[in-house]
């Protein structure tokens, strides 16, 4: 309590009164910390350890301050009071006299267990320390497993998913291979089946023909002094075989012109083979008519051959089908570089 000036002693306790003096900056300083109390916890200054809801350190036994006290003693320790003189702060008051705490058990090693970087104690009461590098270290290392754990599944399915894929693109590929190769085998195996074009009949009996020719023209002991080179027999007997197939084409399409412009002019017979043509052609059509020329001699300006006609007919009024064989001697001449036929005998 305060007095005015000129009070000898206290009215309530009687007490000698002294001369109110200005608290020092430390002390100003622990006032106000403790009405602000920025921060609910305290400190240990000897070990450290920070606490909620002591007022005493539970590991050496002193009384707890503020961080920010504790701080302020380190960089700036307060100067000593003198002698025979307590400050203002130290005097007993009855309206600021503070309980005592009951006095604590001795201090015992409290059970401690670690769990996730908190240590719980027996006493019911947390010690809360900062965290440190490790236990950061530690949780990073707890959260990446949780985000693995939670990403495997994904990543499993994926991979799946990527192999099923893969083995559909390697079936499909194998697929596109396989009818690739067999469109390539069959068109290869039709083009060999169709190969060049097969000769005609009548083209077979023209190459039977020529080297029947050149054969006999090669068996003939007496060959004419006007004979034709050897280099220029192929050509003639080309031609020859280019008179036959006019007659040929001739009776199968009863060309009577074409027929006779295949003879001749000095031809005996001339009208009568036409006149034999014509009957012959308003009894029977020819199906097919075929030759084989078989030359004896060839000279500039003749020939000899024997010619030997299949024929295959039908009746004009309807029937079977009739085949016949006729052989003939036949002698070639040349009029306008043409070859015609000179004269026909039936040959034995």
């Amino acid at each position: 309590m305060e007095y005015e000036e000129g009070t000898p002693f206290c009215s309530n306790c009687g007490g000698d009164l002294v001369t109110k003096k200005e608290p020092k900056p430390a002390q100003e300083d622990n006032k106000k910390e403790g009405k602000a109390k920025p921060d609910g916890r305290l400190i240990c200054p000897k070990c450290h350890i920070l606490y909620e809801k002591l007022t005493s350190c539970i590991r050496c036994g002193a009384p707890l301050v503020t961080q920010a006290a504790l701080k302020q003693m380190r960089e700036s320790p307060p100067p000593p009071s003198p002698e025979g003189e307590k400050p203002e702060a130290e005097v007993a008051r009855p309206s600021e006299v503070k309980k005592e705490p009951p006095p604590l058990p001795p201090p015992q090693k409290p059970s401690v267990e670690h769990r996730g970087g908190e240590l719980k104690q027996a006493y019911g009461f947390d010690i809360i320390q900062e965290p440190s590098l490790a236990e950061a270290a530690e949780k990073g290392l707890e959260k990446e497993l949780a985000e693995g754990k939670r990403e495997k599944p994904f990543r499993l399915e994926k991979r799946k998913k990527s192999f099923f894929y893969s083995l559909h693109g390697i079936l499909s590929i194998i697929l596109l291979l396989m009818v690739g190769i067999y469109i390539l085998i069959t068109q290869f195996l039709t083009a060999k089946r169709v190969g060049p074009e097969t000769p005609t009949p009548t083209k077979i009996m023209e190459h039977a023909e020529e080297k029947s020719a050149v054969i006999t023209k090669e068996a003939s002991p007496n060959v004419p002094s006007s004979s034709l080179p050897v280099v220029l027999l192929p050509q003639e007997i080309q031609k020859l075989l280019d008179l036959l197939e006019n007659v040929r084409q001739a009776n199968l399409k009863k060309n009577i012109n074409l027929l006779m412009s295949c003879y001749s002019s000095d031809y005996k017979d001339f009208e009568e083979r036409r006149r034999t043509a014509l009957q012959s052609w308003s009894k029977y059509n020819y199906l097919d008519l075929e030759y084989v020329l078989k030359v004896e001699s060839v000279s500039i300006d003749s020939a000899r051959a024997r010619v030997e006609w299949l024929i295959r007919s039908i009746p004009v009024i309807g029937g079977q089908t009739e085949e016949g064989r006729s052989a003939l001697n036949v002698v070639f001449q040349k009029e306008n570089n043409k070859w015609k036929i000179q004269e026909v005998t039936q040959a034995r």
